[in-house]
């Protein structure tokens, strides 16, 4: 089994030529795309996510899964591969919005992050000697997303006995939204004064990122919830 440092070196080297095959194949862009080069970014974001994955591998390895910030980052790095990889059959752009095959690949996806749920939780067993079996399979999934087989980021006995985890962001952001504009209603409602009822709808919104997506990732809502007033400035 090749060590953290040779893995990490690995996603890196994977990571540049992704970046010189995709823009070499692509071709240089005329200057008045600029969505080009947004769609070209979004589609190489799973690949960049994973190396960071890779990289919090090697740092939690080198210090043995002991320092409590390297493990909690590198939980934290897993947590995003995981979103990323229930995403991928969105972000490969390859596919048509109401395509029949996406059904498959999310149920694929899911199988995919069960594995590396139950990677991870080797490292709670196991401890370091854990770590470079989960970096292997974040770097086969990052090869196989890049070589188009998305219904393939990992090998069929490698997700045998595994239960599709599935993807609930689509529900947390509806929830989300719900709470926050119910919330937003009520309080316009119960006769504040004007100076201070943004200030009551904003702590609305932080409760409903908290009750959502908890303490933790209360961030995830709370980007949202900029995103929804930067559309109706």
């Amino acid at each position: 089994m090749p060590s953290l440092n040779t893995i990490n070196i690995a996603a890196t080297s994977l990571l540049a030529a992704v970046l010189v095959a995709f823009f070499r194949s692509a071709g240089a862009p005329p200057s008045t795309r600029t969505k080009w080069i947004d769609g070209a970014a979004r589609q190489l974001l799973p690949v960049v996510v994973i190396k960071r994955a890779v990289y919090r591998c090697t740092d939690t390895y080198s210090h043995g899964a002991r320092r409590a910030d390297s493990a909690r980052a590198l939980a934290g790095a897993v947590r995003i591969t995981s979103r990323t990889v229930n995403r991928m059959h969105r972000t490969s752009q390859r596919l048509p919005v109401r395509s029949h095959r996406r059904r498959q690949l999310k149920h694929h996806a899911g199988l995919v992050v069960a594995a590396l749920r139950q990677a991870e939780a080797r490292i709670d067993v196991e401890g370091a000697a854990a770590i470079p079996e989960l970096a292997r399979l974040l770097m086969k999934i990052a090869d196989r997303y890049v070589q188009g087989h998305l219904g393939a980021l990992l090998d069929d006995e490698e997700l045998t006995g595994l239960e599709a985890v599935r993807d609930w962001e689509a529900l947390r952001i509806a929830a989300f939204v719900v709470i926050t504009v119910g919330s937003a209603a009520t309080v316009s409602q119960i006769g504040l004064p004007e100076s201070t009822r943004a200030y009551a709808i904003s702590a609305c919104g932080v409760l409903a990122a908290v009750l959502v997506y908890g303490q933790q990732r209360a961030r995830r809502g709370l980007d949202l919830l900029s995103q929804i007033r930067g559309g109706q400035g």
